[in-house]
């Protein structure tokens, strides 16, 4: 109904606050949601979701996005860049411009 109707799902599961969320570009299905406590995943349109790599993802991620052809996916940190090439989780080197530089510098 293109959104006129909303209904709660996986009560309790939540984090306070959703920052970025990435549909997958051949499933429509598939989600990636970006929150203040880590990152998520859906296979069902967003009615169940699943905590993605608790152990990698331990604070707050800012942004999801899948590659073009979805079969891997980006998320960013508060102070690394992860890459999905799969189930599998890993931290990715920055280009050193695209870092921020401390105040005084």
């Amino acid at each position: 109904d293109a959104g006129a109707t909303w209904l709660q799902v996986n009560p309790g599961s939540f984090a306070s606050g959703t920052l970025a969320l990435a549909v997958h570009p051949t499933d429509p299905h598939h989600l990636l949601m970006a929150t203040d406590t880590g990152v998520s995943r859906s296979l069902n349109g967003g009615r169940d979701w699943i905590v993605e790599a608790p152990e990698v993802f331990t604070g707050p991620t800012f942004g999801a996005v899948f590659d073009t052809d979805g079969q891997r996916a980006l998320v960013a940190g508060a102070d690394a860049i992860f890459r999905s090439d799969g189930d599998r989780w890993r931290h990715v080197s920055s280009p050193i411009a695209s870092l921020p530089t401390p105040r005084g510098r």
